[in-house]
């Protein structure tokens, strides 16, 4: 078929390419003037056109989604791979959110775009990628299938929001761990944060995911490093409870002294949260239980205050033992 001008009848010149109808993605004009020249024409063509091609891209994306894969592969035949539906999602898209590896892969050999920003409100809110979605998910040889295909693994579209930040955030520790592996070949550092300022350890450690945090620790994230809010890992571990977290944290050297802009220590906010098994690996740490916090208040006299008989008594012990 001669590529040529529907309005026209010319070929596009030399290292130049006609320039396609977004409605219909089927006529080509050499100029907007032969475009707009043609419109009235072509106009009940396109809607047409346009219609029908909506449908190929919908049940393209429908069966990529059940996992229809003999659909899916006779929907490919139309060259329909990288459409996206009305909300932004492609098919590819849809096959890596249910997991569908064989999908996915036939996607990938279709053509399908593996680096290509969905714009899609998903996860935290924003934009995303396959590769986002498929950790995420937690779907391990779907996010192996999407690094051989090349898959960027610091594309991060939406403030910074990372493959390994969400898995991490979610405790998927095989998908954490191919990850990882991917990321030092391709020379990412483990403490890449977030828009926020936090990394991939601070969200495994508000998650309490153990294993998690000592992949990443291992790797050689900073226990200490911070996120913009102030917060350093160790205080959120030690705010949501997770006691081996903790433990695993002050193993790689967390700075069990370090103050929030309160005043609080770790200690404090482990007695005001009632963390008796955390108050008690702190105090074995060396943490001080006479430090006060910008309102007047150490750990002891908020024990008292709150009626933490328990976390009371342990304070008392150690203060005498001491």
């Amino acid at each position: 078929m001669v590529d040529c001008c529907l309005k026209c009848g010319q070929r596009p010149a030399a290292g130049s390419k006609l320039r396609m109808c977004g409605g219909c993605h089927t006529a080509k004009y050499c100029t907007d003037l032969c475009q707009r020249g043609h419109w009235s024409e072509h106009k009940p063509v396109c809607k047409t056109l346009g219609a029908a091609r909506e449908r190929v891209v919908y049940s393209l994306a429908l069966a990529a989604q059940d996992g229809d894969l003999a659909a899916a592969t006779k929907l490919l035949e139309t060259g329909n791979v990288n459409k996206a539906m009305a909300d932004g999602r492609t098919a590819l898209f849809m096959a890596v959110q249910r997991g569908h590896l064989a999908l996915v892969a036939a996607l990938l050999d279709a053509g399908a775009k593996v680096n290509r920003t969905v714009v899609f409100q998903t996860i935290h809110g924003g934009s995303t990628t396959p590769l986002i979605m498929a950790a995420y998910g937690g779907h391990l040889a779907v996010v192996k299938a999407l690094l051989q295909a090349g898959a960027e693994i610091e594309n991060a579209p939406w403030e910074g929001l990372t493959p390994l930040y969400v898995a991490a955030e979610k405790g998927h520790t095989a998908v954490v761990k191919v990850l990882l592996e991917a990321g030092a070949d391709a020379g990412v550092a483990v403490d890449k944060p977030r828009a926020v300022g936090d990394t991939a350890l601070f969200a495994a450690t508000r998650s309490g995911s153990e294993m998690v945090v000592k992949m990443l620790l291992e790797a050689g994230a900073d226990a200490n490093r911070a996120g913009n809010n102030g917060f350093a890992p160790l205080q959120m571990a030690v705010y949501g409870g997770h006691l081996a977290v903790v433990k695993a944290l002050l193993g790689s050297g967390a700075d069990i002294h370090k103050t929030h802009s309160d005043g609080h220590t770790v200690l404090i906010v482990a007695v005001a949260c009632d963390h008796l098994a955390v108050v008690e690996v702190l105090l074995e740490a060396g943490a001080d239980a006479k430090v006060i916090n910008n309102k007047g208040f150490t750990a002891l006299s908020v024990a008292m205050r709150d009626g933490k008989a328990a976390i009371l008594a342990a304070l008392q012990r150690h203060e005498r033992s001491g």
